[in-house]
């Protein structure tokens, strides 16, 4: 009996970032509005080598429930295989899947040919790699006439192709209709697409005849990249360039009067989501005549050299204008809703919602698959604490397991993680070759008995021990997890970024001052949100903070934390600090002790300094008024997202990451204080300064304004994404 018995299983690249995947989510929604009972297969396809996370529309799909993965080695049954992209199967997948269709279908995405007739895929291999892995030959359905033009022109012998188009889809209700308006001065044109070369015309006059460098218009791109620049020399003052991801098309579409679209005679255009985009929300559109079979008197169509003209006459007639904008949408509803898919499931293979009675039988329990996290000694916590800030955040079908070179095991011990521990050479005194050698070992060992899909690496350098351990384990996903802000004499290690298949980089709020040798190295490079263990919104309130901390509600309160000190002397600037801060009778001061600290912090005499051990300090930092800190990874970005006015005191040690230029940055943009130096003047005005109401709300202020993702939930889908991936 099948774990899964599903009407439609989807199977598609789901990182693919255009119209493909736009349209796959969009055929997820029309489903689950139609009743039917819906699974991905994600298949990383050989287009995209580089590392990436899935399509947001797919992402959200999967998050709210609307869809869910399918473990490939699972048994499933499905009525209908729905195989998005003509390019996925150029082989059979690697192992044979337990998973039976009745009927499997193959959606064309692209065309067989370029526009200068080169071959892009073979489909009878993708039809046939398809048959073997899945036991069921499909049919093949263009997306448009254009890709049905080229099938019939040369037709595939032994390919059935579908007796309609497989049309992409949108959800009207998704876009609002323009307003009706007449155009004013200056007219603003937009276009979006991928940012690739062949979606532009192919010189400087074709683009600039569509485009024009002319003060009655305003060019908006959202899809630009260095490549016009290669073609224009010069991008034209009147052109406003944004980068494919910088806004979402909805909302960019509603800042343009008409949408403008030609590509590359090389390039032909199986469908055209962004077109689909701009015509759903009521634009008119300006096209060459290729794509009049499939949107009709939904768009208007020319030259590049005919747009002004059109545009000079929709500026003229205001009905006529309005009157296009009212087609566009009508064609949509017409032939391009989501509503029609059930009626295309239907017709075409008598695909409809089951009748059940009683209560849904529960699915099946997911097969769960253990993900090691091997972090690297640190200095300080920055390694481990991201780690289990990805760990917190994986879902229940991974299980996190922890390798550390830390001394910090009880702190992930207490989260609820399984943890082991190795020492690091340098706390044994050992050897650094004999220690690699028994590293690798100990860690090959660990691996044969926890059994990973996945190892997770955090840590500047990949010790030639845990290369040679994952060299030996190869049926694990390797993933290495690197920070930026590294100073130039550790980059000859980037190197060993080939020894694993995907790396992952958080972002550095301060990155625009980063010049360090990773910001070269980030080709292939996955990046992702700032990574910090507690989301701001998860602390502790100010009440129940200070009710835990021992703090009157209305007692200033600092809260200094230095780091470790394993390789920093701060006891002069740390002394001098407490002295400038508690010569105030109104303040009092929380020093939070790192948990591997070396040395045991002093406590001062006065009543209002106490020394505390908590990990993470972070949970209770509404409680405080503002912090000295230490500038690593962590506490900056937790001082920044969460709001805490800061003063940093950077670790300068040779061995750290750029703590000053971090800190520097924060200092320069206003979301922080830095101590520049540590003469006795320099502190005593640092201290009265962060230590002043109105500056700790102007930081808090500036620091409202910084708002990023969740690099450590990015980086927990992504490692399952890529595990339920069929290779």
């Amino acid at each position: 009996m099948a774990d899964e018995d599903l009407d439609i299983l989807f199977v598609a690249d789901a990182r693919f970032s255009g119209g493909t995947s736009t349209a796959v989510a969009a055929e997820i929604s029309a489903s689950r509005k139609a009743g039917l009972k819906i699974g991905l297969l994600h298949v990383p396809g050989p287009i995209l080598r580089r590392p990436r996370a899935f399509h947001r529309g797919i992402r959200t799909a999967l998050d709210s429930g609307d869809i869910r993965l399918i473990d490939p080695a699972a048994a499933s049954r499905c009525r209908l295989l729905l195989v998005h992209h003509p390019t996925l199967f150029p082989r059979p997948l690697r192992r044979q899947l337990r998973i039976q269709a009745e009927r499997a279908v193959l959606v064309a995405h692209h065309p067989p040919l370029d526009g200068l007739g080169r071959v892009q895929y073979d489909i009878r291999a993708q039809v046939s790699s398809i048959e073997l892995s899945f036991g069921c030959r499909p049919e093949v359905a263009p997306v448009g006439p254009n890709v049905r033009t080229q099938f019939l022109t040369q037709p595939p012998d032994g390919i059935a192709l579908t007796p309609t188009d497989w049309h992409n889809l949108i959800d009207l209700d998704d876009w609002s209709a323009r307003p009706p308006r007449p155009f004013g001065l200056p007219i603003v044109i937009g276009r979006h697409s991928r940012p690739d070369p062949l979606k532009w015309l192919d010189t400087r006059e074709q683009i600039l005849a569509a485009y024009p460098e002319d003060p009655r218009y305003i060019i908006r791109v959202l899809g630009a990249g260095p490549f016009l620049a290669d073609i224009l020399g010069t991008i034209p003052a009147n052109w406003q360039c944004l980068l494919f991801d910088a806004m979402s098309p909805r909302d960019f579409l509603a800042g343009v009067d008409v949408f403008v679209y030609f590509h590359s005679v090389k390039w032909v255009e199986a469908f055209g989501y962004g077109v689909l985009e701009a015509l759903a929300s009521g634009l008119p559109a300006i096209l060459p005549d290729s794509f009049r079979p499939l949107f009709g008197s939904a768009a208007l169509y020319g030259q590049p050299a005919d747009v002004s003209r059109i545009l000079q006459g929709l500026a003229e007639s205001p009905h006529d204008l309005a009157a296009q904008s009212e087609e566009a949408r009508a064609v949509v509803r017409d032939r391009f809703s989501i509503q029609s898919f059930a009626g295309r499931l239907d017709r075409l293979y008598g695909l409809r919602a089951r009748r059940t009675s009683g209560r849904s039988r529960a699915g099946p329990r997911p097969r769960q698959q253990t993900i090691l996290f091997l972090s690297s000694n640190g200095i300080g916590l920055g390694h481990l604490t991201r780690q289990m800030a990805v760990a917190r955040r994986l879902p229940v079908t991974l299980r996190p397991v922890f390798f550390t070179l830390s001394r910090a095991l009880p702190l992930v011990q207490s989260e609820g993680f399984l943890v082991e521990h190795v020492p690091f050479h340098r706390y044994l005194k050992a050897d650094q070759a004999r220690w690699n050698q028994i590293f690798a070992r100990e860690l090959v060992a660990a691996l044969r008995f926890h059994q990973p899909e996945a190892i997770v690496f955090d840590g500047n350098v990949p010790y030639s021990g845990l290369l040679e351990a994952i060299a030996a384990y190869p049926r694990a996903v390797t993933i290495w997890i690197r920070r930026a802000m590294w100073r130039d004499h550790h980059g000859s290690v980037l190197r060993r970024s080939a020894k694993f298949e995907a790396v992952v980089e958080p972002e550095d709020i301060a990155g625009e001052a980063d010049h360090g040798p990773t910001v070269a190295a980030r080709d292939g490079v996955l990046r992702v949100g700032p990574v910090i263990m507690v989301r701001p919104t998860e602390r502790l309130s100010r009440q129940r903070a200070r009710e835990l901390l021992g703090v009157e509600p209305g007692q200033p309160l600092v809260a200094m934390q230095l780091g470790s000190g394993n390789n920093f002397d701060f006891e002069r600037v740390r002394h001098a600090l407490l002295e400038g801060m508690l010569k105030r009778p109104e303040v009092t001061v929380l020093e939070f002790a790192s948990p591997i600290a070396e040395r045991a912090l002093a406590r001062s005499h006065a009543p209002r300094h106490g020394v505390r051990r908590l990990y993470p300090t972070f949970r209770y930092s509404e409680a405080f008024d503002c912090v000295i800190s230490a500038a690593g990874y962590n506490s900056f970005h937790e001082s920044i997202l969460g709001g805490v006015p800061t003063l940093f005191v950077p670790n300068d040690a040779e061995e750290m990451d750029q703590q000053r230029v971090r800190a520097r940055y924060a200092a320069d943009q206003g979301l922080a204080r830095l101590l520049e130096d540590d003469r006795p003047e320099t502190i005593e005005a640092a201290v009265a300064t962060i230590l002043d109401p109105a500056v700790q709300t102007e930081l808090r202020a500036r620091c409202a304004l910084v708002q990023r993702s969740d690099g450590a939930m990015e980086i927990a889908q992504f490692i399952e994404e890529t595990l339920f991936g069929a290779r």
